[in-house]
């Protein structure tokens, strides 16, 4: 009912139409998850690695 369908809605704001991926706004929320965290674990310094292979793909097939 009402409660399946206001978690269809969180799941397809965070996620990509195109490839069931978390998106960018997923992405944003887990680093702020992390930052909040990281208050509990003495200022130890994180690191974050993002790789978008999608950019340079489509660049690709795009520009043909």
């Amino acid at each position: 009912g009402k409660e399946r369908g206001e978690l269809k809605q969180r799941i397809d704001a965070l996620t990509d139409p195109l490839t069931g991926l978390p998106n960018r706004r997923a992405l944003f929320a887990a680093a702020e998850r992390l930052r909040q965290h990281s208050k509990y674990l003495k200022g130890d310094p994180i690191s974050v690695l993002v790789f978008d292979p999608s950019h340079n793909l489509f660049q690709h097939v795009f520009h043909r």
